[in-house]
């Protein structure tokens, strides 16, 4: 039998092109897996903006801050983001002369956001102050609120 008319891939050529394209899936499925979770914390930058915005409509017509027990009067009935990623919590300033609020998005733990333990958790307070972890590091925040 003649091979020298034969078309077609040897095996090895074969091999060459699988172990290339798992060493591209290898790289980019995680890289992937990273920004659908960095997309996915706007979930939680949103509501917070919103939440500063209707708590400063809220203080005008009623002369304070709206609590946790308040959240639907602010447009959130149930206490989560619109995705569900992140839950909401309002924490009011109690003592002396001050007057505000902290407003927290935590990830849901069930949730596929629980994942990105760099942004487990965003604040926001009456002064427009922006905080992620817990933490007053800038470089975190900036890359949490992005």
């Amino acid at each position: 039998m003649n091979m020298g008319n034969c078309k077609g891939f040897s095996l090895v050529e074969i091999l060459v092109v699988v172990i290339v394209a798992g060493i591209l899936l290898g790289v980019a499925i995680p890289s992937y897996q990273g920004y659908i979770l960095r997309n996915d914390r706007t979930d939680a930058t949103v509501a917070l903006t919103n939440i500063a915005g209707s708590q400063e409509r809220f203080y005008l017509q009623n002369g304070t801050y709206a609590s946790n027990v308040q959240l639907a009067e602010l447009g959130f009935p149930t206490s989560h983001t619109e995705r569900g990623y992140y839950r909401l919590s309002i924490v009011p300033h109690t003592g002396g002369l001050s007057v505000g609020y902290t407003a927290k998005a935590s990830t849901v733990l069930t949730e596929k956001q629980a994942a990105d333990t760099n942004c487990a958790t965003f604040s926001i307070d009456e002064m427009g102050h922006r905080g992620a972890n817990g933490s007053s590091n800038k470089a975190l925040i900036e890359e949490c609120w992005r």
